[in-house]
């Protein structure tokens, strides 16, 4: 036959103190554990990412070619310099000297009408250069061939631009200021060096041509040009996020 078994009160009273005690400790420490288990859907998308920019300096030797010169089209020597403020913002500057020769239509006047040709005077643009801040909205990575990852990044750039005119009509010839916008793209080779594309449009009045003996009427233009080079970030260690 089972019996009952009275338990003291002063047992009570420590079983009671022991709950209370329990429960206390897990109404504070629970949103701790809360926390911790919330840091995982509010922490970073991307763990562990390769900070290819952030606090390096970038030099950028690279060949340029202009667009849609009407007359004299010219090949640039560039130099590109960016110091990354951020992983996604970057100031810089770029310089390029460039080396003129006719388009199809100049040849064809001169070739056609070399009186008329005689009388003209034609714009060479010798220096572009541009001051700019630069973003990167979107970086990511691919598999090329299934055996090598490439990381690489789409850059924005926008600033104030200048080129330098000759020409043999002083009335065409100066410095020239406007604005210049761009984008480009940088492959990475490792984590020092990148293949890098840009398309920067500079804008400012200019004359491509002048008859002699006539005055000089300038137009809001664009001179586009198209540069492919190789980035060095020469200071700074590639970095990794958490």
């Amino acid at each position: 036959m089972l019996t009952a078994r009275k338990i003291p009160m002063s047992r009570l009273t420590s079983i009671i103190l022991a709950v209370a005690v329990s429960t206390a400790l897990l109404t504070i420490t629970a949103p701790e554990v809360c926390a911790q288990s919330r840091s995982l859907e509010e922490g970073p998308i991307v763990r562990r990412q390769l900070l290819y920019r952030s606090n390096r300096f970038e030099l950028t030797p690279s060949l340029a070619h202009t667009l849609n010169d009407s007359y004299r089209r010219a090949a640039f020597l560039n130099l590109g310099t960016n110091y990354h403020l951020t992983n996604d913002f970057s100031l810089g500057l770029n310089a390029g000297w460039g080396l003129s020769y006719n388009t199809n239509i100049l040849s064809e006047i001169e070739a056609t009408n070399p009186s008329v040709a005689r009388e003209l005077a034609f714009a060479e643009t010798t220096l572009l250069m541009n001051f700019h801040l630069g973003w990167v909205p979107y970086y990511g990575k691919f598999n090329f061939l299934d055996t090598t990852t490439v990381n690489f990044d789409l850059h924005l750039l926008g600033g104030l631009g200048a080129a330098l005119v000759t020409s043999e009509s002083d009335e065409l010839s100066g410095f020239k200021f406007g604005p210049a916008i761009g984008i480009g793209m940088r492959f990475f080779f490792d984590g020092d060096t990148a293949l890098t594309l840009e398309v920067i449009d500079h804008m400012y009045s200019q004359a491509d041509a002048q008859r002699s003996g006539e005055r000089v009427e300038e137009s809001f233009g664009h001179t586009v040009l198209v540069s492919v080079g190789v980035s060095f970030f020469v200071t700074g260690d590639l970095r990794v996020s958490r």
